[in-house]
């Protein structure tokens, strides 16, 4: 436990040597004040202040001065904004070290509000000894009831000016979307996957806002996906976008130069699409304003038809609340709400599905699902910004553990991860940068 009587020693030190200042400063200006109003005698003629009655005001004021003072200070007009944010901290702290270790539910909550204090006090003083000893005893504690893991991430790559929303691995290449920016790049991975290869960095020039290909002009983009059959595409193995025109634009990634492009039918039918999924040749497009996912059947080498609706008939789901979804090899397709639920499906029939989560874990605002379908580790992972977390679960829901930064601010802007079965490394996305840490310890 942090005891409180340090800070405050130290804060009481402070606080009461700018008080004394502040009283020989009003003592200096009323012996000022009395030199004017009463004036030096005549000469062998005494003086008032000669006379007992000015002896016992003169000694009087000072003791008048440095009272109030005191008074000023035990009503807390003497305490700065720092102190007093450190006493509701340190009280906060009291009140969640007497609430039962029994009460998961309640421990959390008067741990989070401890943190909640601490964070205003850092923000006035930042290193305070104090503050930072009650954020790691907190953080200690949560960590444990919640089953979180602490990584120290490494940084991978710092896009500038960039806010990357969604990445494809492929091999030792690394796709990322930079919505900021509205530009594609490519950087080439060390073995090890804890690094960049010199000069892989490349911006894929018909994947960006402004670009041309063939005779399209490319608008903002949606999402990217890869895309290994060529049912619907020019070749397989290609790294794909679509733009908000309905323009699917696919690269090889061996020659990036070499893209092509195609017109999707019916793109007018759409409100706000979020995210797209290949499966089997197919293109699936999420769009929870229309309620509705789209899919692209293949035709001939292209995406020729209409789209279909995967929902149809009555009783559809509401999916408004999607934020993103995965496809299964068997074509079940899971779908996350942003109330923290995820739905499955199979052919647009709701199928059971539901996490198991400790009691003191759960998703409040989750923003992006990566379904790991490597036969290593198949599962999926969460990332859930609000928390600054990311979730990893079984297929089937079942939590296995929740990772932070030890660092918490550099997933303050976490967007979405993948991981490499391969390396047993995640790949976060955050802000600018491209961070990685190991799944394992």
């Amino acid at each position: 436990p942090i005891r409180r009587s340090s800070a405050r020693g130290a804060g009481l030190r402070g606080v009461m040597g700018r008080l004394a200042a502040f009283g020989a400063r009003i003592v200096e200006i009323l012996m000022h004040l009395l030199d004017r109003v009463i004036p030096p005698p005549q000469e062998g003629r005494r003086g008032w202040l000669g006379s007992p009655y000015a002896v016992g005001v003169t000694v009087l004021i000072p003791i008048v001065v440095v009272g109030l003072v005191i008074a000023f200070w035990l009503s807390g007009a003497g305490e700065s904004t720092f102190d007093q944010c450190v006493t509701r901290a340190m009280s906060a702290g009291d009140t969640a070290r007497t609430i039962d270790s029994a009460d998961v539910r309640g421990t959390v909550a008067g741990w989070n509000a401890v943190l909640a204090v601490v964070d205003e006090c850092e923000a006035i003083r930042p290193n305070d000894a104090a503050m930072s000893a009650l954020r790691r005893e907190g953080r200690s504690i949560l960590d444990r009831l919640q089953n979180v893991e602490r990584r120290n991430p490494t940084v991978i790559y710092p896009f500038p000016n960039a806010e990357l929303t969604n990445a494809v691995l492929q091999g030792e290449d690394l796709y990322v979307l930079d919505a900021n920016n509205q530009q594609v790049y490519r950087v080439t991975l060390t073995s090890d996957g804890l690094g960049v290869v010199q000069g892989s960095y490349t911006p894929i020039p018909a994947m960006r806002r402004g670009g041309r290909v063939i005779n399209f002009d490319v608008g903002d983009l949606i999402d990217i996906a890869w895309a290994d059959i060529s049912a619907g595409v020019a070749q397989s193995n290609v790294i794909t976008g679509v733009d908000r025109n309905g323009v699917v634009i696919a690269c090889p990634p061996r020659f990036l130069q070499d893209c092509t492009a195609q017109q999707l039918p019916g793109s007018d039918t759409w409100q706000n699409p979020v995210a797209i999924q290949f499966w089997e040749g197919r293109l699936y497009i999420l769009d929870p304003d229309a309620n509705q996912i789209w899919r692209y059947d293949p035709t001939g080498g292209t995406f020729a038809g209409v789209p279909l609706e995967y929902f149809s008939g009555v009783g559809r789901p509401n999916i408004t609340g999607a934020v993103d979804f995965a496809i299964t090899e068997a074509g079940e397709v899971y779908l996350l709400l942003d109330t923290g639920v995820i739905v499955r499906f199979r052919a647009g029939e709701v199928q059971p599905f539901a996490f198991t989560f400790p009691d003191s874990q759960q998703l409040n605002a989750p923003i992006a699902l990566f379904m790991n379908t490597n036969p290593i580790a198949q599962g999926l992972f969460i990332t859930d910004r609000s928390q600054r977390t990311v979730f990893e679960t079984t297929m089937a829901g079942t939590f296995i553990n929740a990772y932070r930064a030890e660092d918490e601010g550099l997933f303050a802007s976490i967007n979405n991860v993948i991981a490499d079965s391969n390396n047993n490394v995640i790949y976060a996305l955050s802000g600018n940068t491209v961070f990685a840490f190991p799944r394992t310890r």
